[in-house]
Formats: C-alpha cells, sequence, structure tokens
C-alpha cells in the first residue's frame, strides 16, 4: 500500500473529528465584533495579496452589504400598466355548443 492510500481520508470518517475548538471565532464574527481599525487591517492584508474575492468578504462582513435600489416603471419611466385576460367558461353547456 503507497502512502498516498495510507493517508487517504476513509470512507464514512470525518477529516476533522474533533471540529473546531469551542470559543473560536469565525472571522465574521471577529469582524463584526471588532473594531474599524482591524477590519481595515484585514482588508489591507487581502488587497496587498491581490484576493479581492477575500477583500470583498471582508468589507461585507464588517461594514454591511451595500443596498441595491430599484426602479420599476413602466414605457418611457411612466407608471406600470398591468394587462389581465380573462377567460370564463361555461361549465353547464352542453357538447358541441358553443358561447353565445
Amino acid at each position: 500500500m503507497s502512502k498516498f492510500e495510507e493517508s487517504k481520508f476513509k470512507k464514512g470518517q470525518s477529516g476533522n473529528p474533533k471540529g473546531r475548538p469551542k470559543g473560536t471565532k469565525s472571522l465574521a464574527d471577529y469582524l463584526k465584533a471588532t473594531d474599524i481599525e482591524n477590519a481595515l487591517k484585514v482588508l489591507r492584508h487581502h488587497l496587498k495579496r491581490k484576493s479581492l474575492k477575500a477583500a470583498m468578504y471582508v468589507t461585507d462582513q464588517a461594514f454591511g452589504k451595500p443596498m441595491q435600489r430599484h426602479q420599476i416603471g413602466g414605457e418611457g419611466g411612466g407608471p406600470l400598466v398591468a394587462k389581465v385576460q380573462i377567460t370564463i367558461v361555461n361549465e353547464h353547456r352542453k357538447p358541441g355548443e358553443h358561447n353565445a
């Protein structure tokens, strides 16, 4: 048996059976509880490493995601117009009989 096969995860076994130690905070928890200076320090670290995705995660967790505004309007910016089509079915008519 090769070293690779010996070190492979066994089916049905966790790779981290003890899990994360109690009291350990995630990065999101840390950023929510920290002051702005520490959050900016973490942000600068990720920007220096050119890790844009990580930097965006830091800003979202520390400062919240920006609101996205949507303006919905009708044609030419006017009011919305709803067009509704109603079909009435007469269940009491006989087969082959048409609506009058």
